[in-house]
């Protein structure tokens, strides 16, 4: 069996791909005199440009997303961002609180959804005793997901991420983490 490289001149078609990625800079020699990768670059440029085609005409053929998701969304986060009731986490010998408010709450859950490629987090809340730190912890969360976006992993990643969130930065316990998904958008719209 001939090794796949010996037309590329050494290279490999993942190396030549990456060189296309950076727009073939800095200007490799080695490979832009060679027929062979000259002629795989031509036919992954050729592909990446009928991808791109065909992506497009997928989105516009696919019905506008309802405008007032934008609206919705950007509404429910100026809910969630106001500061809210204060929690106390703990308190020291002293006698001293330290507390959280429910939008600080709110913000750590926020902020491991925006870890996630792809996820928009919406709605964030919490059922549960929030005045006993240390209390089980439902937490409900609603996103939006960008087209392509594998929503099973991507669901599964966020719910690790806010359970591990809540363990390291409070004293609540996140024992449940629903996650629904809302909306399904083009992948230009979350951007």
């Amino acid at each position: 069996m001939t090794d796949p490289t010996d037309d590329l001149d050494g290279h490999t078609i993942e190396e030549l791909a990456d060189y296309v990625d950076r727009g073939r800079t800095p200007v490799d020699p080695a490979i832009e005199t060679s027929p062979g990768c000259r002629h795989a670059i031509a036919a992954l440029e050729r592909l990446r440009s009928a991808s791109s085609t065909i992506l497009a005409e997928e989105t516009a053929a696919a019905a506008p997303p309802d405008e007032t998701w934008l609206a919705g969304l950007m509404s429910q986060i100026s809910l969630d961002a106001r500061a809210g009731a204060d929690f106390t986490l703990l308190t020291t010998p002293d006698g001293d609180e330290v507390v959280m408010t429910e939008g600080a709450l709110r913000a750590l859950v926020r902020a491991a959804g925006d870890e996630q490629p792809g996820f928009l987090v919406g709605r964030v809340r919490f059922d549960g005793d929030l005045s006993e730190p240390e209390s089980p912890l439902t937490v409900r969360v609603d996103v939006v997901v960008g087209y392509g976006t594998r929503v099973p992993a991507g669901v599964d990643r966020l719910r690790t991420a806010v359970i591990e969130r809540l363990r390291t930065h409070t004293m609540f316990r996140a024992v449940r983490v629903d996650i629904d998904v809302r909306d399904l958008l083009p992948p230009e719209a979350l951007r």
